[in-house]
């Protein structure tokens, strides 16, 4: 990379976009000082630099031949994308149930598959049961073949489930607890949108921190929501709305970080920003 190159604001941010799925804490700090201005090549290398040192990145090659590659984002980031992969496609109707007999010595990896189980959108049938509209056969033997050779597990497909004793018309959709996962997205959806508008009525720093907060919020709910089929939602689930504002000030912060780029492009002799 020759001395003196220039990026703008539009490559940093399309390089932001990637970063966050797996970038935290000080990763942001440093992303923050790159927005300042147009990027020396000075400053791009040390924001690269510590995404290798943080774990972010991986680097192959040395000097100019170095290229850098996301290293695999964690499993929990993997298991909520493929639960929205699955919510995109007609629901069949049928249910999952996995039921298990862990021994107490294995706590550990016990409560490891219950986290494993929460992000993958499962909602709890009793301690040692559990249920989702999803087939998750292959994942979760993957999990259990990885992390618990000890106890025993059955994965029941059926087409109906019960509850005896209490029949009730909304179970099992009633087994998840959606009102704070509704409260989270009507949350993102109002911030974002109080972010966006015409061009000049909020300073660029709180557009900047709220499009962070933004991603990284959207983030975290996608994880915590089962991402449950259309047929067990409540009506006018707000998953949509919170998107489409996400998405608006993602545009915002891009039309306010084209003009200053181009701006400065003509204004700024290559080299002086080393």
């Amino acid at each position: 990379m020759p001395r003196g190159t220039r990026f703008s604001y539009p490559e940093v941010i399309d390089a932001l976009d990637i970063l966050r799925a797996g970038a935290y804490g000080r990763i942001f700090l440093d992303c923050w000082v790159l927005f300042a201005d147009l990027i020396s090549e000075v400053r791009l290398g040390a924001l690269l630099r510590y995404g290798v040192r943080a774990g972010t990145l991986m680097r192959k090659g040395v000097g100019e031949h170095a290229r850098y590659a996301l290293i695999r984002p964690p499993e929990k980031s993997l298991v909520a994308q493929k639960k929205i992969e699955k919510s995109r496609q007609p629901w069949d109707g049928c249910w999952t149930v996995l039921t298990y007999d862990i021994p107490r010595t294995r706590n550990t990896a016990r409560r490891r598959l219950a986290r494993l189980l929460h992000v993958a959108g499962f909602a709890p049938l009793n301690a040692s049961s559990w249920v989702s509209p999803y087939d998750w056969l292959e994942v979760l033997a993957d999990a259990i073949r990885d992390e618990l050779s000890e106890g025993a597990f059955s994965y029941i497909r059926a087409a109906q489930i019960t509850a005896l004793g209490h029949p009730s018309s909304s179970f099992p959709k009633a087994l998840w607890e959606l009102d704070k996962i509704r409260a989270s997205y009507v949350h993102l959806a109002a911030r974002c949108s109080a972010g966006t508008g015409k061009r000049g009525e909020r300073n660029w720093p709180d557009l900047l921190r709220t499009a962070i907060w933004a991603f990284r919020e959207l983030e975290r709910i996608e994880q915590e929501d089962p991402m449950l089929p259309p047929q067990l939602l409540p009506a006018r689930w707000p998953r949509r709305t919170a998107l489409a504002s996400v998405a608006q000030l993602r545009a915002e912060v891009r039309s306010m970080a084209v003009a200053p780029a181009r701006r400065r492009e003509t204004d700024v002799p290559r080299g002086t920003l080393d």
